[in-house]
């Protein structure tokens, strides 16, 4: 008895492994084009928040300041073209961004501008903005936030007009982000 009491003494005197999990987070981005070709982001980042003042259509109302979050990023689609996209957001609360972004602008947040740019000849480079006739069904919704890390998830649509020729435009649907850091 004596020995079988050492021996469990000593088997249960063992120490713990200690196991650490780390968290990797894939951020990406990507959307079709058009309906004929799907885009990648290679490279993205975030513009300082900024501090703006919108001004409703109405001028008898007063402006909102809002916090202004601008994502840039560059990448290729399946058809060797490089594309910049920029998206610019508000919201009055920097901590709480999770809803649904449009150029229609509520108390608490709004889609400010998007921008396309045909990097692929330099030496006729081309411009998309958000269509006038078409502001109503774009969309940029973020689904899902992490404060701690600063993450941000979500979806987005909308049609772009060349700025020179508004009859040329661009459709943008499908449009993903994940994990992207703000």
């Amino acid at each position: 008895m004596r020995n079988l009491f050492i021996f469990c003494s000593l088997f249960f005197s063992c120490t713990r492994d200690e196991t650490t999990v780390q968290i990797i987070h894939n951020p990406f981005m990507t959307f079709s084009l058009n309906g004929t070709s799907v885009w990648k982001a290679d490279t993205y980042s975030f513009a300082p928040v900024s501090r703006v003042v919108v001004y409703p259509k109405d001028t008898l109302l007063a402006g909102q300041l809002y916090n202004r979050f601008t994502i840039q990023s560059t990448g290729k689609d399946n058809l060797g073209n490089s594309y910049q996209l920029i998206i610019t957001f508000d919201a009055t609360d920097v901590n709480q961004l999770i809803g649904s972004y449009s150029p229609s602008y509520t108390s608490q947040m709004g889609l400010s501008q998007v921008q396309l740019f045909n990097l692929t000849n330099s030496n006729n480079l081309s411009a998309y903005n958000l269509c006038q006739d078409s502001v109503a069904s774009a969309v940029f919704r973020v689904q899902n936030q992490s404060q701690a890390e600063s993450l941000i998830s979500g979806v987005f649509q909308m049609t772009l007009c060349n700025t020179r020729d508004t009859t040329l435009r661009m459709s943008i649907t499908n449009g993903i982000f994940n994990n992207i850091k703000y």
